[in-house]
């Protein structure tokens, strides 16, 4: 499956050049490693952490992008990992209608 990618300037692209695999359990986590095309390789947080952790923060451009980002990703989202993330945050969604 392509995966789409928002860079910076706002820009959306269609990536098929690039692999995901779920990191094992180490002091980093719940990372995400990303390799592109086949030679560069670095590591992300995982969606389920972006959403909490906007809501954390709490401005509403925050809140806003939280509410995007599970639009895009609800339906592939891990919500076990997520609501585990929103505990300890001791942040909730329901209101801006993030339920997990």
């Amino acid at each position: 499956m392509p995966l789409l990618i928002a860079l910076n300037s706002g820009l959306t692209v269609l990536c098929q050049c690039i692999t995901l695999r779920g990191a094992k359990v180490d002091n980093h986590e719940n990372r995400v490693e990303v390799i592109l095309n086949e030679k560069f390789k670095f590591f992300i947080s995982p969606i389920e952490i972006e959403i909490p952790y906007k809501l954390y923060l709490g401005s509403e451009k925050d809140i806003e992008d939280a509410v995007h980002i599970w639009e895009i990703f609800k339906d592939y989202l891990d919500k076990k990992l997520m609501r585990r993330f929103m505990n300890e945050l001791s942040v909730s969604g329901e209101r801006y209608g993030i339920k997990v």
